[in-house]
């Protein structure tokens, strides 16, 4: 019974992400925004994409905060409008894109 109910919870957050994406485009920035800083937080992310969370100094731990920071990055760009896309295309970090995209909109 209890595994039951963990593959439906999966399967809802799976569908609810799916079902209510919001793309930046020119008319939508406050719409974007709360949904992708809504994204970041539910994925643990949101640090990163603020640029709240640094660059450990410890060596053994760079590459997995590397890892999110593209990942982080990655969720930005994809939930852009490909129109407007090149306006971020430059920018490695998700703090930058984040900040670039109130040029976008």
């Amino acid at each position: 019974m209890e595994h039951l109910l963990l593959v439906s919870l999966a399967s809802v957050s799976v569908e609810m992400e799916s079902q209510y994406q919001v793309t930046l485009d020119s008319t939508n920035y406050f719409q974007w925004l709360s949904y992708i800083e809504d994204l970041h937080r539910s994925k643990g992310l949101y640090r990163i994409a603020t640029g709240q969370e640094k660059k450990p100094k410890d060596e053994d731990k760079v590459a997995k905060w590397e890892n999110r920071q593209d990942q982080t990055r990655g969720l930005i760009g994809m939930s852009i409008s490909p129109y407007l896309r090149f306006h971020i295309a430059e920018l490695d970090t998700p703090n930058e894109a984040m900040e670039h995209a109130t040029v976008v909109s």
